[in-house]
C-alpha cells in the first residue's frame, strides 16, 4: 500500500501541479492539509482546488471526507502578502482513499472553525485546527489514518497548546487501539516537546530515515541544520517497507510518501 501526505498551499497558484502529481504516484490513501473548497461560483480557479479534484480523480478514490478549519474571502500574512479569493472560500484538511472509509471524525480541541473578516490579529491561537481521523478497511483489516495540520507559529517551536494538540493525538490512538499511521504539516521542528511526545509512542520516520527538511530550498528556514516540519509516524503493526520526502516544487512543503504493510 502507499501513503501520500501533502500540504498543499491553499494561497499558491498550483492546482494543476498538485492534481498531476496525485495522478502519477496512484496513492491508495491521500492526506492533504491546506484545501480550498470554494464557497461562492465567483472564487478564482486557483482557490478551488477540491472541486478540481473530485472531477478528475473521483474514479480513483470513491471515499472521501473533508474538515475545514476556516472561511474567508481573502487571506492576509501581516507585512508579506495578500490575497484575495475572488469571493468566500474555505480550506482544511482532506483524506481520499481507495479503501472504505468506516467512521470519521475531525476533533477540535482548541477554537473552534472560524469566518476570519481580519486577518490583523493573525496568527490566532483560537485558530481552530480540527485532528482528522479515519477508519478504514483494508481487506477486512481495519486501520487508523489521522491527518493534521498543526497549530501554526514563525519559529515552529511548539507551546502548551501544541503539546496538548499531541497528547490529543495519543487519546485518539489509545481510543481506537488499531494499527495507525499519523501524517500531516506539524508546523513543528523535530526537538519540540510536542513532537518528542509522538516520539515516545509511535515510529517517527522522519528521524528513522534521517530527513533533513521538508520545505523547499527557498523556505526561511532553510538554513536550519533541520527544516523539518511535516511527519509521518507509524504504530508497531504498521510495516514500512520505503519513506520518502519528494524533492519538488509543486507546494512550500515537500510531499512525503509511506508504501507499507500491515501485520
Amino acid at each position: 500500500m502507499k501513503l501520500l501526505s501533502l500540504n498543499a498551499a491553499y494561497f499558491i497558484n498550483n492546482n494543476d501541479k498538485v492534481i498531476d502529481f496525485i495522478k502519477t504516484q496512484d496513492a491508495d490513501i491521500v492526506c492533504l492539509q491546506e484545501v480550498s473548497r470554494h464557497i461562492d461560483e465567483s472564487v478564482k480557479y486557483e482557490y478551488k482546488l477540491k472541486s478540481q479534484l473530485d472531477n478528475v480523480i473521483s474514479d480513483n478514490y470513491q471515499y472521501k471526507f473533508y474538515s475545514p478549519c476556516v472561511v474567508s474571502n481573502n487571506f492576509q500574512k501581516v507585512d508579506e502578502f495578500y490575497v484575495d479569493f475572488g469571493g468566500f472560500t474555505e480550506f482544511g484538511t482532506y483524506i481520499l482513499s481507495k479503501n472504505k472509509i468506516k467512521y470519521g471524525e475531525a476533533v477540535i480541541q482548541n477554537g473552534s472553525v472560524e469566518y476570519v473578516a481580519d486577518w490583523s490579529n493573525w496568527p490566532n491561537p483560537d485558530f481552530a485546527r480540527p485532528i482528522q481521523t479515519v477508519k478504514l478497511d483494508i481487506d477486512g483489516q481495519e486501520i487508523i489514518v489521522i491527518n493534521l495540520h498543526g497549530l501554526w507559529s514563525k519559529s515552529k517551536q511548539g507551546s502548551l497548546m501544541t503539546n496538548e494538540q499531541s497528547k490529543g493525538i495519543l487519546r485518539l490512538i489509545e481510543k481506537y487501539n488499531l494499527p495507525t499511521i499519523v501524517c500531516g504539516d506539524f508546523n513543528l521542528f523535530p526537538n519540540t516537546e510536542s513532537i518528542r511526545l509522538l516520539d515516545a509512542k509511535l515510529k517517527n520516520l522522519c528521524n528513522e530515515y534521517k530527513i533533513n527538511t521538508t520545505r523547499p530550498s527557498d523556505n526561511l528556514h532553510s538554513s536550519k541544520d533541520r527544516n523539518v516540519v511535516d511527519y509521518i509516524f507509524t504504530s508497531k503493526e504498521i510495516k514500512v517497507n520505503h519513506f520518502e520526502v519528494v524533492d519538488s516544487n509543486i507546494s512550500d512543503h515537500l510531499p512525503l510518501l509511506l508504501n507499507l504493510d500491515i501485520s
